[in-house]
């Protein structure tokens, strides 16, 4: 039988491991989208981890709405 410190104990441990698992999984994802990207000829402009949602970009492209870029 646990006591409450080895269940709060255990409880630590579980999270730090669902912690490093989310982060696995989030890291997996952005190379992922990065791959994408690159495949066509893009860059990584957005990424969301939590619902894997991405955006590419032209590499020219400038991400300041009031600089102009000469074609």
């Amino acid at each position: 039988m646990m006591t409450k410190e080895t269940y709060e104990a255990y409880l630590d441990t579980d999270i730090a491991n669902n912690s490093k698992q989310l982060e696995e999984i989030r890291n997996q994802k952005l190379n992922k989208a990065l791959e994408l990207c690159k495949q066509s000829g893009l860059f990584l402009r957005k990424f969301d981890g939590k619902n894997f949602s991405f955006e590419c970009d032209e590499p020219n492209r400038s991400n300041n709405p009031n600089e102009k870029v000469n074609p």
